[in-house]
């Protein structure tokens, strides 16, 4: 088996009263290629802000690259980050947080 390259276990986010993410685990090992699809409003958005260390998961743990999201957010935040369909500029923060090619 190939080591995970992201290990998330028990994630959730909450919102006031709004769970927007509701414990969700999930592995993807190194090498894979994956994609998290759903409807508009199902968290996608969130679990991402998650994983890129943009927004604190309320429970659970999860980590990238051997990192923790939490303990270990500026490692996880200087990782190459990820690619989506529709990204905004965000190349003003500098790094590789949230490099959009078409903007760049």
């Amino acid at each position: 088996m190939k080591n995970p390259e992201i290990n998330v276990r028990g994630l959730t986010r909450r919102f006031a009263q709004t769970i927007a993410v509701d414990h969700i685990d999930l592995t993807v090992a190194e090498g894979d290629i994956f994609g998290l699809l759903g409807a508009n409003g199902a968290g996608k958005s969130t679990v991402i802000k998650m994983l890129t260390t943009l927004l604190k998961p309320s429970a659970g743990s999860a980590s990238v690259a051997g990192f923790d999201i939490v303990s270990q957010a500026p490692e996880v935040f200087r990782l190459p980050s990820f690619t989506a369909s529709h990204v905004p500029c965000m190349c003003r923060y500098g790094g590789n947080s949230l490099r959009s090619s078409a903007c760049c």
